[in-house]
């Protein structure tokens, strides 16, 4: 499997979407590059969330789920997750950012989180349980400047 990190920061949706792809696939043949332009994600403002073509690609519903007792049910029993948070930047704006969870053995793994100090832009980060990443990454989503509320999830079926 050949999951990926972010090199730039504005296209965490694509990673997210490439990295759902390998773990429902075993590997994955998409451009980041025209999945970008397929989303219309770009400098000022990333990817939207309903510009997401999650459908197309990897045939999942372009709803998320907003119930944050789902998001973790669903990882308990298998399934992944592309979650999509907002926090404060050091401006106080409001930022947001996609990930792709799993789990792996009893933890869960995030791909692409934000690095913990300068030297590592984005990093993969594992989570005791979901409890603990609701508690340390998702908990206190501000609301962004359109009034759209955090985080949401879209499930990725196991269907091994």
């Amino acid at each position: 499997m050949a999951y990926i990190l972010q090199t730039d920061g504005y296209r965490c949706g694509p990673v997210a979407i490439i990295n759902a792809d390998v773990w429902k696939n075993g590997s994955s043949s998409i451009d980041i590059e025209k999945l970008s332009q397929g989303c219309g994600t770009n400098e000022v403002r990333g990817t939207e969330r309903w510009d997401l073509n999650l459908k197309d690609i990897l045939g999942i519903s372009q709803k998320p789920t907003y119930k944050i007792s789902t998001i973790g049910e669903e990882l308990e029993i298998g399934n992944s997750a592309i979650i999509l948070y907002s926090f404060r930047e050091w401006d106080n704006s409001v930022g947001a950012h996609y990930i792709f969870v799993e789990k792996v053995g009893g933890e869960l793994l995030v791909h692409n989180s934000f690095g913990e100090d300068e030297s590592a832009d984005y990093q993969n980060k594992c989570y005791q349980d979901w409890e603990v990443l609701h508690e340390e990454l998702l908990r206190c989503n501000p609301n962004d400047e359109m009034g759209l509320f955090y985080p949401c999830a879209w499930i990725v079926r196991n269907e091994n």
